[in-house]
């Protein structure tokens, strides 16, 4: 495929739309949505443990992809939203989804079933 063919592609459907009219409560309703969603995939990697490479590694690795595509909805707004309540919003949405990254594999539990297959 070509440089030319590949910039005019679109944008994956599930590509989340930036908007002006983002408020606050949406920040902060986004950030918690992808927080229970990524915690309820790890949880069941964790019922996985000693199961099949899908159980575990493939159900975590498609929560962190569809956590990560989610949170750009999230930080972009503390970068270039006009009001600065929601820019302040975003942030804190981008310091709880940073925690949330961050602790994926200090999780006892989703550590053993990766070990238990990996």
């Amino acid at each position: 495929m070509s440089t030319a063919t590949q910039q005019r592609a679109p944008a994956p459907a599930n590509t989340p739309r930036f908007t002006a009219n983002i408020t606050v409560a949406d920040v902060e309703k986004l950030t918690a949505d992808i927080v229970r969603d990524y915690s309820a995939a790890l949880d069941t990697c964790e019922r996985g443990a000693g199961g099949s490479w899908e159980d575990t590694f493939g159900v975590t690795l498609a929560a962190l992809g569809r956590a990560s595509a989610a949170s750009a909805a999230v930080t972009l707004p503390s970068m270039t939203h006009s009001d600065a309540d929601v820019r302040k919003a975003s942030t804190r949405g981008k310091d709880a989804l940073k925690a949330m990254f961050d602790d994926t594999f200090t999780r006892v539990g989703v550590y053993a079933a990766l070990k238990a297959v990996g």
